[in-house]
């Protein structure tokens, strides 16, 4: 199992979980182009999410859920 935290504070929140060939992204607080990149410098493309969760709605934590799950069409669990 790995963990690896994409940003924490009031500016955004996002860690990455992966286990067993499964990635989830827990929290999604950043901008679309801000949290792609974070994503691509810890060594996973956003298309190779499982899902996005979402552990509460203020804003640094859903921030680019909606967009990134249309673009990539990544299910979305709250």
């Amino acid at each position: 199992m790995r963990f690896k935290s994409l940003g924490s504070g009031s500016a955004g929140n996002a860690t990455l979980v992966q286990t067993n060939g499964s990635t989830v992204l827990i929290d999604c607080g950043f901008g679309l182009r801000q949290l792609v990149q974070r994503l691509e410098k810890a060594g996973v493309p956003p298309g190779e999410l499982d899902a996005i969760f979402i552990t509460h709605e203020h804003g640094d934590h859903t921030g680019c859920a909606q967009a990134l799950s249309n673009q990539y069409n990544i299910p979305v669990w709250m």
